[in-house]
Order: structure tokens, then C-alpha cells, then sequence
């Protein structure tokens, strides 16, 4: 171990990595929650902050920024048994671009604010091999077409 290392038992787990002078973990440093979840990566003053990997066993896999705890940034989320999301987090939710696919193979790629579809995207059907322009609000879709430019030239001055 480095002279800044240690091994720390928290409550919620033990922390193995930097820490600051007051102990907290700071710099690079794993730690093991006392639920099985694992963080590795980024600290500051105690929190996750930086580039990371966050696992929870047998349900998913992060990797990605974190600021002051929580997804921030630009990130890679698996689920296990589920979809699979790469693209922009704010406050621990998909919020920006992003790509989402799920277990069919079927993906959409476009916006979403506060952890669901919103606005514009294309949605890849799987199934029929088709690509849908899409629009979405709060999660709910809106309107698809399967013609672009149609749909493009229809709702270009839409807001």
C-alpha cells in the first residue's frame, strides 16, 4: 500500500484505496458494499467522482462518470437480464442522448430527459427490420413514421 492507502470499514461496507487527510476516501480506491455492490474508480472527499465502475451482482454493470455519488456524464449501464444503455446521465438518470437496446436487438437511438424517451429519435424494429423516426414525451410515444422525409419536412418547424 501507498503511504496515502488505507483500508477502511465504513458502515455501509470497506473501502480499499486513497484517502485524504481526513481519512475519506479520495483519488483511486475499491469499495465493497455490505449488499454485494461493488465501486471501482474516482473519489473525492468521500464520494464517487470521476470515471467508474459500479456493479451490483446478478443485476447490472456501470461504467461511467460519477459526480458527487451519483451518474453524471457520459456512461455504459447493462442490465443483466435486461436493455442495455450507452450515452448521457444527469443525477443517476439517462438524460441526453442515448442509445438504448434491448434483449430483441430492437435499439433507440435518440433524446431523453429525467430517465425517459423525450423528443426525437430513430427507433430500429428488430422485428420487421425497420427504422421508425420517432417522438417521444415523458416516455410515451407520440408519433413514428416510417418515411423520413416526409416526416422531416412535416414537423421541421415543430417546438
Amino acid at each position: 500500500m501507498k503511504k496515502n492507502e488505507k483500508k477502511i470499514t465504513i458502515k455501509k461496507g470497506t473501502y480499499d484505496g486513497e484517502v485524504n487527510n481526513k481519512n475519506q476516501p479520495h483519488g483511486f480506491g475499491k469499495f465493497n458494499f455490505s449488499d454485494g455492490a461493488e465501486y471501482v474508480g474516482e473519489w473525492k472527499n468521500g464520494v464517487q467522482n470521476g470515471q467508474g465502475t459500479f456493479i451490483i451482482p446478478n443485476q447490472s454493470k456501470y461504467v461511467g462518470e460519477f459526480k458527487n455519488g451519483v451518474k453524471n456524464g457520459k456512461g455504459d449501464l447493462q442490465f443483466i437480464n435486461g436493455p442495455k444503455y450507452i450515452g448521457d446521465f444527469k443525477d443517476n438518470l439517462r438524460h441526453g442522448y442515448g442509445i438504448l437496446t434491448h434483449l430483441d436487438g430492437s435499439m433507440y437511438r435518440g433524446m431523453f430527459e429525467n430517465g425517459y424517451e423525450h423528443g426525437l429519435g430513430i427507433y430500429s424494429n428488430k422485428k420487421d427490420g425497420r427504422d421508425y423516426y420517432v417522438e417521444f414525451k415523458k416516455g410515451k410515444l407520440i408519433r413514428q413514421s416510417i418515411e423520413k422525409l416526409k416526416w422531416v419536412k412535416k414537423n421541421l418547424n415543430y417546438h
